[in-house]
């Protein structure tokens, strides 16, 4: 329990303070309560010793007021405190995680299912956020009131605050027993959480599929299956928690009437007065109320400690060092130096060697897993290098800031992703600070201009997520309107044209060139036109170079480069 107790408040962070200041002042609240108990003491003494008159009784009506409007203040203030707490700690927590995200390599992304961040960052998080709120709190200030009460109780007789401690002993020992049980079952539960929201994710993304087979019964038995399981695991804590909960409360009860049995007995044999002996049998009704009310709420604490560990796990997962290089490079010249690359054990990319001249365009072709994506997407740190270096400036790419890195580039992707907002915030993402005027250009330079004018509400068109109410053609042209906006002084087009209306290649092509003259430029395309133009091009086959060099100079040679045009110009010349 206490391990539970330091986990929790090691995740809370900077937020810790504001967890003790909730819990002083439940404290504070118990000691309101307390003096309650002593007046109402010092109020039976007066009227044994018929010493009441109307303006005592006035007064104590007075002070009774007060302590009670004290307890109900610093229940509001401790609440308040206590929200604040918890959703700043998973306020702070969440950005942490974003800012984690930012710095994973892609390959994590490619190789595990979303399902599992979005369950930590969403049900995971909510869960802690609505039980840390009820039991950390509840739990501490029911345990140490119920102490601290129990102590003081032993001014009028150590016999019965004996009696309390020990009622406290029993308690805590079948709480222990009660969390060794929780502790077993909360990670099947959570598991079961993380595969249940897994099913619905892949129900939603597959939904397309799912309509085109009529697969609806197969895929309905899996999320069946997984909320079965979960239903489950939920129903077997229930009935784990419920006899010791019961058997906890009814322990509780038994010390207090064996109290309240004693004061009487102890009364009689004349070691303790009368008042002592009133005070006592009240007291004996209320001393273990909160730690009552927190017995329902122990069993949640390994839940609790199943789901921080769960979240603070996503600081072991894999990043991107970055490094302490802020400023600009000395040029835009980009070099490829024996460079290996492999996805798990499959070697992608072998002993890469290319230069990229500042201010020049290099294509990258080859046959479909060749490598080119994962060549460009190494410029950028999507992934880091096994062996070799890549050079920006003639220092490693590695050596720089992250975010001072992809501030110098601009990437066109082959799969565009729209944020769910409107076409205008879609394009601003390459310049935040951009007028509306200044995305408007970009708009029209990439030809995507005439369909944003048409929409009813124009750049305010709210697109739906991933683009969902666009074409193709257009989610492209808008990726590289907001890439042109930007303007970084390197471009990475992977396949930009591929989705292209033939008809606007052409413009878009220019539009490209014109906006990316004196900037490092490497483009992955299939259409020939757009690689003919480049300065050199780089043919991969099986994550080799195989050729290099301009258009004009590999048609000249027998390769796969010249069977890439002789397919291209085939393709192009059939005809119905």
């Amino acid at each position: 329990m206490i391990k539970a107790y330091k986990l929790f408040f090691k995740f809370a962070g900077t937020r810790q303070f504001l967890w003790w200041k909730s819990i002083c002042l439940e404290l504070l609240k118990c000691i309101f309560i307390m003096a309650n108990y002593a007046l109402l003491l010092y109020s039976i003494k007066l009227l044994l010793d018929s010493a009441i008159d109307i303006k005592i009784s006035i007064l104590i009506f007075i002070a009774l007021l007060i302590l009670m409007i004290g307890q109900i203040l610093l229940s509001i203030k401790s609440r308040d405190v206590q929200t604040e707490a918890v959703y700043s700690m998973c306020e702070d927590k969440r950005i942490s995680i974003a800012n984690k995200m930012r710095f994973m390599p892609m390959g994590y992304f490619s190789s595990h299912t979303l399902a599992n961040l979005t369950g930590i960052t969403t049900e995971t998080m909510n869960e802690l956020e609505s039980m840390s709120l009820a039991v950390v709190s509840t739990t501490l200030v029911g345990i140490i009131n119920s102490i601290v009460l129990s102590m003081v109780i032993s001014i009028f007789s150590y016999k019965i605050s004996i009696i309390y401690l020990l009622g406290i002993g029993f308690f805590l020992l079948i709480n222990n027993k009660l969390l060794n049980l929780s502790k077993g079952l909360a990670p099947g539960r959570v598991k079961n959480q993380m595969e249940f929201a897994d099913s619905v994710l892949e129900f939603i993304r597959g939904m397309e599929v799912i309509r085109s087979y009529n697969l609806f019964s197969s895929s309905k038995s899996d999320i069946s299956q997984s909320i079965k399981r979960l239903h489950i695991a939920s129903l077997r804590i229930e009935r784990m928690r419920v006899p010791y909960i019961s058997l906890q409360k009814m322990v509780l009860r038994i010390m207090s009437m064996l109290a309240g049995l004693v004061s009487v007995y102890l009364y009689f044999h004349s070691d303790i007065g009368l008042i002592a002996c009133l005070v006592l049998i009240i007291i004996s009704f209320q001393i273990y109320s909160q730690l009552e009310d927190a017995s329902s709420m122990f069993f949640m604490l390994p839940i609790m400690v199943t789901d921080i560990e769960k979240i603070m796990s996503i600081d072991q997962l894999p990043s991107i060092e970055s490094g302490n290089i802020k400023v600009a490079p000395i040029n835009y010249d980009i070099r490829f130096k024996n460079v290996d690359f492999s996805y798990g054990d499959e070697k992608v990319l072998k002993n890469i060697n290319l230069f990229a001249k500042q201010g020049s365009t290099t294509a990258i072709v080859g046959p479909s897993g060749s490598g080119k994506t994962t060549l460009a997407n190494l410029v950028n740190r999507f992934w880091d290098v096994d062996r070799g270096e890549i050079t920006l400036g003639d220092v490693n790419i590695k050596d720089y800031d992250l975010e001072n890195l992809m501030s110098q580039i601009s990437m066109v992707f082959q799969r565009v992703y729209l944020f769910r907002d409107t076409i205008e915030a879609n394009i601003k993402f390459g310049n935040p600070e951009a007028e509306i005027q200044d995305i408007k250009e970009a708009a029209i330079n990439a030809k995507c201009d005439h369909f944003i004018s048409k929409l009813e509400d124009g750049y305010n068109t709210i697109i739906g997520e991933g683009g969902a109410d666009l074409s193709g053609g257009e989610r492209q042209r808008i990726s590289i309107a907001r890439a042109i906006l930007k303007n970084a002084p390197i471009i990475i087009l992977d396949e930009a044209t591929a989705n292209i209306d033939p008809e606007n290649e052409r413009d878009i092509n220019t539009a490209i060139k014109n906006l990316t003259q004196d900037k490092t430029v490497i483009i992955i395309a299939h259409r020939l036109k757009t690689v003919k133009e480049a300065d050199q091009i780089v043919v991969l086959n099986r994550g080799e170079i195989e050729q290099i060099g301009k258009h004009s100079e590999l048609i000249q040679e027998e390769g796969l480069y010249k069977n890439f045009v002789r397919n291209m110009e085939k393709a192009k010349n059939w005809k119905i």
